[in-house]
């Protein structure tokens, strides 16, 4: 009767912490998916930025580069004009 009585006892105790304990919330998932493709984005995003400021210099250096090499073809263009200007000259003297 005692061992009875005893069980009834530890069983109401144990009721009532369970019933004070609150409930335990579900653990969040840890998706590898959603965390890699976030990574993945980060990085092309990265990479995006770095590749547009890399062409954005390519086509400052290449601008400069043909505007120079045009300069230098009217220069040469107009000494040549110059030379024949002057060769003329001559050839009708």
């Amino acid at each position: 009767m005692r061992s009875l009585f005893f069980l009834l006892i530890v069983l109401a105790t144990s009721i009532a912490h369970a019933a004070d304990a609150p409930a335990p919330q579900p653990a969040e998932q840890d998706n590898i998916f959603k965390r890699t493709g976030k990574q993945i984005g980060r990085d092309a995003k990265t990479g995006a930025k770095q590749a547009g400021q890399a062409f954005k210099k390519l086509g400052k250096d290449i601008a400069r580069g043909t505007s120079k090499a045009a300069k230098d073809i009217g220069h040469g263009m107009k000494e040549s004009a110059e030379k024949t200007g002057k060769a003329a000259k001559e050839a009708v003297k």
